[in-house]
């Protein structure tokens, strides 16, 4: 009798990755020490009776990271803070709350361990097993055989290829279930599902690992990581790899792995290149070992003691390429924890608390094709204050450090912008402009708990293209150069700094009470000022480094600059008790009307069932109905699918004008040509027709699609999760409706005198009377049709006013009857 339980609990212990870990060797940030010796209860009591573990003060902590069944929110590692309106997202705050937990944070690794299925099930301890996530998005497997001989044979580079493996080349001895392999087919991507491997998943006769010489070239007991990766140049894709790297550490931990942080692990790239990118040292907080690729087993039958496909850079819904993110949350724990692991991995100081004497800001600087900031040293040297500018050239792991000592990050859209994970939690982003994508920083910046500012005033900014559009089909606002106005640059940088001043004021007051503050310590609200003076009061000192961003495409820098920069800071506020509680309320109230918006309705892209598409229809439907001013639709479908309907109404309203007014012209022009004037009152006729029956009450066309970029940014659209929503703006239909309706009425009218009133007609159109009108005189019959054969002009006189060519066909006969 097989002891199926036994054997499952072996398995699942068997299938996470595992190294021996002491307790004077964990090599973690303190943040996670509490949680960690929680996870662990028997690694605990090993500390707790060691008289020299040195992490007695993290032990019996009633914590957990917060993916656990029974972690409550008082328990996690961090919160959401959700402090703004989730604009139509959700009924309570507590759903929205838990709708950010489980897009952005640990819920969303507690949705993957939840759907962990075992599709390959042992029968002994010694065989193989795998299991994977939902979709096929995560999966692990224990004594796996991978088959490489067939790279031999190819004549082409791997990279994103999706026929690496053909069938039987990976496998192990276990019984498996084919379905979830060929039932998520329809899902066949490469950055977004390993399906394309595992599909080709076998069933061998032996275990690889007991009876090794018949199948395997290679063993690798070691513990290894098989990654598809994303754009290794550019930092924001590339560190969609490292971030669902770091949440895998999580899905593939359970009890019996002692050690959820390993570093005596391999890495394997699924390409035949090189792994060779500026931003490698990141894989230093994940392996001691050199990243491997294809080639290096290209030839040989691999056998895997423990194997993991990690979560992929490019999955539906995925971190942080796909995330889609309900409005007026913040503060991901997954993100923050993501930035102390590197930074800790990494040895980079992280400072605990800002210092408000010297205000670090760091500016990126783009030397790339697009997207330079043209007067970048007039924006500089408003901030410089005549300090001199040194240059210095640093690699990645320094530009981290300096990333991490940064209170204000500004820059300009581009992939360096993702220096933002390492920031400070009290730090600001100041994207100095999006480029038409807002929403790429801002999430991520909303995930990573940051501040996040841009800029507004669209004509305080001048566009510099050079022409490339023509290549591009079309200008573009990531492919143009861009000068920023200096006297707004200033502000908005004010602005950052107050952000700065008034969450540290906030901190301080939170520590202890306001009174024993402010009698212990000096408190100064500082705004920056181009023509501050420093006779009367001593200034602050900020000081500012200048990263050179240099890369080719939208890599890292390798050279950076850095600069002592910063006008003077006047003291302008202070005060005692009554007072600063006045100017931080002030301070408040400036923040809260920087953000107002028009009130506006966003219909939010949530699968949360099977009917989320008609719960999008029904939420157009109440929008429509509740008459708001602007409707925002995030579903690509619906939205499609909305501005199609209006956009064809558009177009039977337009036709039908220039239909009737061409009817009316040619009439008028062409008095003896019915032909001309009488199909074109017909369209407007039916343009009108058909507009006035599905339309004309339809409430979708009260609206209109806004386009213009500098209309869509004073929507404050920061906060949506995708960057091309649909954005329906209400419109008065009334004078088109009425100027379709009286030109095709008029045309109408104009053909109906004409054909059965002429004489009243004829005093409209002296065109018509004064026209002559040709008919033949001269007709040559045959067989089965009429030819005319000459043309003469009568005086309208001879003539009645109406004529017409009858023909009569009877064996040959042609008449001409006037």
């Amino acid at each position: 009798m097989r002891l199926t339980w036994v054997l499952h609990v072996v398995v699942y212990s068997g299938l996470v990755l595992r190294c021996k870990t002491g307790t004077g060797s964990l090599d973690l940030p303190h943040e996670f020490l509490a949680h960690y010796f929680t996870t662990y209860p028997k690694l605990a009591a090993d500390c707790d009776n060691d008289k020299s573990c040195p992490y007695k003060a993290h032990l019996h902590k009633n914590v957990c990271w917060g993916f656990e069944d029974n972690c409550d929110s008082s328990r996690r590692y961090s919160n959401p803070i959700c402090d703004e309106d989730h604009k139509g997202w959700v009924k309570t705050k507590k759903e929205q709350v838990d709708t950010f937990y489980k897009q952005g944070d640990f819920g969303y690794v507690q949705n993957y361990r939840n759907s962990m299925k075992l599709l390959c099930k042992p029968s002994f301890p010694t065989d193989s097993a795998l299991e994977c996530s939902e979709n096929i998005e995560f999966c692990r497997g224990r004594n796996i055989m991978i088959d490489f001989r067939g790279l031999l044979n190819r004549t082409t580079p791997v990279m994103y290829d999706m026929d690496v493996l053909k069938p039987g080349e990976i496998g192990g001895r276990c019984e498996l279930n084919k379905g979830p392999l060929t039932a998520e087919v329809a899902r066949l991507s490469s950055l977004q599902t390993w399906l394309p491997e595992l599909r080709n998943f076998v069933e061998l006769p032996e275990s690889p690992i007991a009876n090794p010489e018949s199948q395997c070239d290679q063993i690798i007991k070691t513990p290894v990581y098989i990654m598809k990766i994303d754009a290794t140049v550019n930092m924001y894709h590339h560190f969609c790899d490292f971030l669902n790297l770091f949440a895998s550490l999580f899905v593939n931990s359970t009890s019996n792995n002692i050690d959820m942080f390993p570093t005596n692990t391999q890495v394997l790239i699924w390409r035949t290149y090189k792994y060779s990118s500026s931003f490698e040292a990141t894989f230093r907080a994940f392996t001691s070992n050199p990243v491997m690729n294809l080639n290096d087993l290209k030839g040989k039958r691999v056998c895997f003691k423990n194997v993991v496909f990690p979560l992929l850079p490019r999955m539906i819904f995925g971190l942080f390429y796909n995330t889609p993110l309900i409005w007026g949350c913040r503060n991901s724990g997954l993100f923050n924890a993501f930035s102390r692991f590197v930074l800790h991995r990494l040895r980079i100081d992280q400072r605990s608390a800002p210092n408000l004497n010297k205000i670090r800001v760091t500016l990126l600087s783009r030397e790339t094709r697009y997207r330079r900031i043209l007067n970048e040293d007039n924006l500089l040297q408003t901030l410089r204050n005549n300090t001199n500018l040194s240059v210095r050239r640093t690699d990645f792991v320094e530009q981290l450090s300096i990333i991490a000592e940064t209170d204000i990050l500004i820059g300009i859209h581009g992939a360096g912008l993702t220096h933002l994970l390492f920031l400070p939690d009290w730090a600001v982003v100041f994207e100095l402009y999006n480029c038409g994508d807002v929403h790429c920083y801002a999430d991520l910046a909303r995930l990573r708990g940051v501040k996040y500012m841009t800029w507004q005033d669209e004509s305080k900014v001048v566009t510099e293209e050079d022409g490339s559009y023509k290549e591009n089909h079309g200008p573009h606002p990531k492919h143009s150069d861009y000068a920023f106005d200096t006297a707004e640059f200033l502000k908005l940088v004010n602005e950052a700094v107050t952000h700065l001043l008034y969450l540290n004021l906030r901190l301080q007051l939170q520590r202890k009470s306001f009174e024993s503050y402010y009698r212990n310590s000096k408190i100064k609200t500082a705004f920056i000022s181009s023509t501050s003076s420093v006779s009367d009061t001593k200034p602050g000192n900020i000081k500012g480094i200048k990263i050179g961003h240099r890369a080719g495409k939208h890599g890292p820098s390798k050279s950076f600059r850095r600069v002592i920069k910063f006008p003077n800071m006047a003291s302008v506020h202070e005060g005692e008790g009554e007072g600063l509680e006045a100017g931080s309320q002030a301070l408040r109230r400036r923040n809260e009307e920087a953000y107002r918006h028009p009130q506006i309705y966003v219909i939010r892209e949530i699968y949360d069932s099977e009917n989320a598409y008609e719960n999008f229809e029904q939420q157009l439907e109440r929008a429509l109905a509740q008459e708001c001013e602007t409707i925002v639709i995030e579903p690509f479908k619906l939205g499609v699918e909305t501005s199609r309907w209006i956009a064809v109404g558009n177009w039977l309203h337009k036709t039908a004008v220039l239909a009737g007014f061409g009817s009316i012209v040619a009439a008028f022009v062409w008095p003896d040509k019915p032909f001309l004037n009488g199909p074109l009152a017909l369209l407007s006729t039916l343009c009108t027709g058909l507009y006035s029956i599905s339309w004309q009450f339809d409430p979708c066309c009260k609206y209109q699609v806004e386009s213009d970029p500098k209309q869509l940014h004073q929507l404050a659209l920061e906060s949506l999760n995708t960057s091309s929503p649909v954005v329906l703006v209400r419109k008065d239909d009334t004078r088109r409706k009425i100027l379709h309706t009286a030109v095709t009425i008029a045309c109408l009218t104009q053909i109906g005198l004409r054909q059965y009133y002429p004489s009243i007609y004829r005093i409209f159109s002296p065109a018509y009377s004064n026209s002559p009108p040709h008919h033949p005189t001269s007709i040559g019959a045959s067989p089965g049709k009429i030819v005319v054969t000459s043309y003469s002009t009568h005086s309208p006189e001879t003539l009645p006013t109406s004529t017409g060519f009858m023909s009569v066909f009877a064996e040959g006969v042609g008449i001409w009857k006037p």
